[in-house]
């Protein structure tokens, strides 16, 4: 469960292949830090196997349960996969219907962005839950920078990643009320 007063940020990367060698569908949740120039991975889906309710219902369990401020995805398939939340039963009982930003950081180039980050406030509006922004991931230039940059907030510990829990801390959260039907968690990592 997240902290009271924290901001978390989502990243969605999806996938709706249900084979076991397929790639992942993943969600990355991180923590804005005080200054908002930190992040903290606090939280990680990742199954290769999944149903769309499996997915959504885990969607639905961090919107409830962490202050999420913000979703990037790729735009190859996460709007899909919100439309089939944003209709289900339990997005509707708690009046949860997840919208896109109204801009595109698609095409920009480095002389745009200013317009597109004012377009993107103007429009951004979290009681309303528009806070969703379509990422495409087919540019090589972009992906290019991102990888520059995500290296770089490694580098220079702007982003960090939370240890795994041990000993009482992770008995508390292993036997914790987590409203999901059916949680795994993994002591040891597994590699293909």
């Amino acid at each position: 469960v997240g902290e009271k007063d924290a901001e978390y940020i989502l990243g969605i990367d999806p996938n709706f292949k249900d084979q076991e060698n397929s790639d992942h569908f993943a969600m990355c949740l991180l923590k804005l830090g005080e200054n908002r120039k930190t992040w903290t991975q606090v939280h990680t889906f990742a199954i290769a196997e999944s149903s769309l309710r499996v997915t959504s219902e885990y969607l639905f369990y961090l919107l409830t349960h962490f202050n999420i401020v913000y979703i990037i995805g790729d735009d190859a398939g996460t709007g899909r996969f919100l439309e089939h939340c944003n209709d289900s039963a339990l997005f509707m009982s708690k009046n949860i219907k997840l919208k896109p930003l109204e801009t595109s950081f698609a095409l920009a180039d480095s002389a745009e962005y200013e317009k597109k980050i004012a377009e993107t406030r103007n429009s951004y509006n979290k009681e309303d839950w528009r806070i969703v922004h379509y990422q495409p991931f087919n540019a090589s230039k972009f992906i290019s920078n991102a990888n520059m940059h995500l290296q770089a907030s490694i580098d220079h510990f702007r982003l960090r990643f939370a240890a795994m829990p041990t000993d009482e801390l992770y008995e508390k959260i292993t036997k914790s009320k987590i409203p999901i039907e059916k949680l795994t968690f993994e002591k040891k990592a597994t590699y293909n």
